[in-house]
């Protein structure tokens, strides 16, 4: 890369934290939550950029909550174990071993990709579901008819959280996998997880 190369690329960082910097201000102290998915999740470029820019936020004190899915990551797997997969408007239908297949790859694999990411970058994430700790409680979605998928029933607040948690975590990264109001548990879809009431 040339000086002249470096130069515009540092010309385009001030420009746009100048820009940013009254949003900075604004959400500085205050939890955000970040719904990561999809395409940005699948292109190395998009994916690093995403790290960047919530690793930024924690640093300037914004409070960022990623809670994500892995969707194409999940259908991989499934077709791997010759597990077939079934959707109805628009969401998986769950049953126990899809679900089994849900919790190895957001828990095990793609949640700790994320938080590996984000703390290469000093973000100090920790890796949670909403199981962990009874954080997100779920109940069937609609009429039961997708299997486990549920829909957020509870959510604890930060202030019912562990201190342990509490400290220890600057950026918390949160799967969708859920406990059930009943014994087991649910995948609530991110683009529905959403404080009830």
């Amino acid at each position: 890369m040339n000086d002249l190369s470096h130069s515009a690329n540092d010309a385009l960082r001030v420009s746009v934290l100048s820009e940013a910097l009254p949003y900075i201000q604004r959400f500085a102290g205050r939890r955000i939550v970040i719904k990561y998915g999809g395409a940005a999740m699948a292109h190395a470029e998009l994916r690093a950029a995403v790290f960047r820019d919530i690793a930024l936020l924690a640093c300037v004190g914004v409070q960022p909550v990623v809670v994500h899915g892995g969707g194409p990551e999940i259908n991989q797997w499934l077709k791997r174990l010759q597990i077939p997969a079934e959707f109805r408007d628009g969401l998986r239908v769950t049953d126990a071993d899809t679900m089994d297949v849900v919790e190895m790859v957001l828990v095990g694999r793609v949640n700790k990709q994320i938080v590996n990411g984000l703390n290469q970058l000093g973000a100090r994430a920790v890796g949670l579901s909403g199981s962990d700790g009874g954080l997100v409680e779920a109940r069937p979605w609609g009429d039961g008819s997708h299997g486990l998928v549920g829909d957020v029933a509870r959510i604890l607040r930060a202030s019912q959280c562990r201190p342990a948690i509490r400290c220890a975590v600057s950026t918390p990264v949160s799967v969708t996998a859920c406990a059930q109001t009943a014994p087991g548990e649910h995948v609530v879809e991110a683009r529905v997880r959403r404080e009830p009431g």
